[in-house]
């Protein structure tokens, strides 16, 4: 089954772009795995206008809680729009890959492993969605969706 994760950069990045997981340009993880056997072209995904989110504080994720991230206060719908997506994928028969961390489970964050990670009270603005194929310990931009003005 190959795998693949959607994600919106902080800085846009070209299709083609190859990055280690370890490190990809900051982004927030809309879905940050999932298995799919189907024709990866059949993926029609929901529409969004971009999102504008503000930086909140440092909290640590993880099974261990020891990856710092920067959360997004729940604004402009990107919860909503995860939902859409999630649900998508869903109907096209995805396997997610830590369903705990969809859904209820989803908070839009950075991981803090980057330079220029968000400051609390900074402003993003999210204008494009990528989708990503992930194949052993490396991330690559197959396709980029951009999101409309808000």
């Amino acid at each position: 089954m190959a795998r693949f994760a959607l994600a919106c950069f902080l800085e846009p990045q070209p299709i083609g772009a190859e990055f280690a997981l370890s490190e990809l340009p900051l982004h927030v993880a809309l879905i940050a795995g999932f298995g799919f056997d189907g024709d990866i072209e059949s993926i029609v995904l929901p529409s969004s206008s971009a999102f504008e989110l503000e930086a909140g504080d440092e909290e640590l994720f993880g099974p261990e809680h020891d990856i710092p991230v920067r959360v997004f206060a729940e604004e402009g719908g990107i919860g909503s729009f995860h939902a859409l997506v999630l649900a998508a994928l869903y109907e096209l028969g995805a396997t997610i890959e830590s369903p705990e961390y969809v859904g209820d489970g989803f908070r839009a964050h950075v991981t803090e492993s980057m330079p220029n990670v968000p400051q609390p009270g900074d402003r993003v603005r999210l204008e494009s969605m990528s989708l990503l194929q992930l194949a052993g310990g490396s991330a690559r931009v197959i396709a980029d969706a951009a999101l409309g003005d808000a």
